[in-house]
């Protein structure tokens, strides 16, 4: 009786899993059905297979203006800098995100959109003038140095 009170909340507590007609636990992310036991409830939440099914639900919306879904392909994310397509899993968005190709890009289509932002304004000094372009241009050779 108790492990019955335990996994139902357990089951109340985790929002993918849910019982089914059959009287098993049915996980949303992997579309695995498990026997109504506490015991393989827990082996199942230790398992492989549910943590690869955790890592591929991302949010990539953090990371909105450069990853995008994949087009054809919903198991994948593309990023528009650097032309990539990539797994959805958070371990490898992650390490892409950080990577060294990435930021150096990243960095400098931040630049040349401020500078490209000031000349249509039609001032130089908007960004800061000469001073600040050579900040940004000493902070980007830094960046390129460490990596």
């Amino acid at each position: 009786m108790a492990e019955e009170s335990e996994l139902a909340g357990c089951l109340a507590s985790n929002p993918h899993f849910s019982l089914n007609k059959y009287g098993k636990i049915h996980c949303s992310l992997t579309g695995q059905d498990i026997k109504h036991d506490l015991q393989e409830f827990k082996q199942y939440v230790n398992s492989h297979h549910y943590r690869l099914g955790l890592e591929k639900e991302v949010d990539i919306t953090k990371y909105a203006p450069f990853l995008v879904e994949h087009f054809t392909n919903k198991n994948y994310v593309f990023c528009l800098l650097t032309k990539k397509k990539m797994r959805r899993h958070a371990s490898t968005i992650e390490k892409h995100c950080k990577g060294r190709r990435f930021m150096v890009i990243k960095m400098s289509k931040f630049v040349y959109f401020m500078f490209s932002l000031c000349a249509r304004e039609g001032e130089r000094e908007g960004f800061g003038g000469d001073e600040a372009e050579e900040e940004v241009l000493a902070a980007e050779e830094d960046l390129r140095e460490e990596s």
